[in-house]
């Protein structure tokens, strides 16, 4: 997550390039640029939930420890 007045670590870039608006697939909107998709992630719309305090829009959230994400 970006943090203001946080300059002591690059941000990680998503490979690939962001659909056009009316290209958008019907799961998750990363799945073709992310490392950690399944078949999961493309087969339904991905419903927004709670992790902690933050609301995200992934399947795997639970089982995945990504850097950036506390």
């Amino acid at each position: 997550m970006p943090q203001v007045g946080r300059i002591d670590e690059r941000l990680t870039v998503i490979r690939g390039q962001v659909p056009l608006p009316h290209q958008m697939p019907v799961g998750c909107r990363f799945a073709a640029r992310c490392d950690y998709a399944s078949d999961a992630c493309v087969a339904d719309p991905v419903a927004i939930t709670q992790n902690g305090t933050s609301e995200v829009r992934c399947i795997r959230t639970k089982e995945l420890a990504l850097r950036g994400a506390e």
